[in-house]
């Protein structure tokens, strides 16, 4: 038996030993590189920030902006400008144990050319240089806007696994798309509500209008307790995320829930089209009923913007290595760039919109004021 654990000891020694590999480090390749960031849209000033790549030991909770480089823009391959530099410093703060921080001043600024007008169809080419860096260079072409068809919509009671007081927008937009060409989209919305001026001094979209305390508010009214006013308050919804069952809004995630914290939009294609005209369908949930009896609406802007091939690209990459990025099983996604010879993303895009008005708007007899105002005319 001893001799058998002897030569079981010798044995994993051997193999263990036998699995050592060294790995020889290049300095080289960890370099820093020339760093592109920029998405430019028509109608907006021409803005690019240039920074550096940071090694993975370095601990700098910052990008700063790469000063003194050289920046040529080219319009449809005809030379525009050098991009000057717009110095702005910023301050961060990195915090300790008991309280204590420490501050750091660093250059955030940007290269621009204010002079420039984004036209839709041309194609944008940077060649970037700095002493001690590689030279990198870029190009995005500026998509068309899509047209968008009819867009409607209904409130409906939320299902069961919803609070008792949640509704539903169901909605459908047409997108009308190209057929002879391959096109990259991203939806989002933004809600709002007409609320009656009698509900909106009761608490707005948080008031329960039932009177029964039961949460959110979307129970009904007893007439005889609302005396109803001329005035309707136009109330934002601050939650934008969209649901989807289409398949297209799906093809590029694993759940039907559409959004980050801070936005709700989506990336899709043509790819599932099968039609010019495509109807996308979708919905948004609302914790409050909609009292149309009043004057009261629901309203959802859609805004589509149409993606450069390169930032559609990005976008899903960076969505999907966001996702994985956390789980210690799951392979790495790397992130798609567009700078030859360097990192980051230099891509364009363009936005179509269109609203949706659920109940009457406008209504004749009816004044209507923004949030902002209700709150300066009856000091909320």
């Amino acid at each position: 038996m001893k001799n058998a654990s002897k030569i079981i000891l010798v044995f994993l020694s051997v193999v263990l030993f036998s699995c050592e590999k060294t790995i020889e480090f290049k300095e080289k390749d960890a370099r820093p590189m020339i760093v592109v960031n920029a998405v430019i849209v028509p109608g907006n000033e021409f803005r690019v920030n240039i920074s550096k790549s940071r090694h993975i030991l370095e601990k700098s909770i910052y990008y700063e902006a790469l000063e003194n480089a050289e920046v040529s823009l080219y319009e449809n391959g005809s030379f525009v400008s050098e991009l000057a530099f717009f110095s702005n410093k910023d301050t961060t703060y990195e915090y300790f144990d008991y309280g204590s921080k420490k501050e750091h001043i660093f250059e955030n600024g940007y290269y621009y050319e204010p002079d420039l007008e984004v036209k839709e169809g041309a194609t944008y080419r940077l060649e970037v240089s700095h002493e001690g860096f590689s030279p990198v260079s870029c190009e995005t072409t500026v998509p068309i806007p899509v047209e968008l068809g009819n867009f409607v919509g209904q409130l409906e009671k939320a299902p069961q696994q919803y609070s008792n007081n949640t509704y539903e927008a169901k909605m459908n937009l047409e997108i009308v798309d190209p057929v002879d060409e391959d096109n990259y989209y991203r939806i989002g919305i933004s809600k709002e509500r007409g609320i009656e001026l009698y509900f909106r001094k009761k608490g707005g979209y948080y008031y329960d209008y039932s009177g029964y305390g039961g949460g959110y508010g979307g129970g009904e009214v007893d007439p005889e307790s609302v005396t109803p006013t001329d005035t309707i308050v136009e109330e934002a919804e601050f939650s934008n995320y969209i649901y989807s069952t289409d398949p297209v809004l799906s093809a590029y995630r694993n759940a039907d829930i559409i959004g980050t914290t801070d936005d709700a939009i989506g990336l899709f294609s043509d790819e599932l089209f099968s039609k010019e005209v495509y109807n996308l369908s979708f919905y948004a949930l609302t914790r409050k009923k909609t009292f149309f009896e009043y004057g009261e609406y629901f309203k959802v802007s859609a805004f589509v913007q149409c993606l450069s091939k390169e930032l559609f690209l990005y976008s899903r990459s960076f969505d999907q290595h966001s996702m994985v990025s956390d789980n210690p099983f799951a392979e790495p996604v790397p992130v798609y760039s567009n700078i030859e010879g360097g990192l980051g993303i230099f891509g364009s895009l363009v936005i179509s919109s269109k609203s949706l008005y659920i109940g009457d708007y406008p209504v004749e007899g009816k004044t209507y004021i923004d949030d902002e105002t209700f709150r300066e005319l009856y000091k909320f």
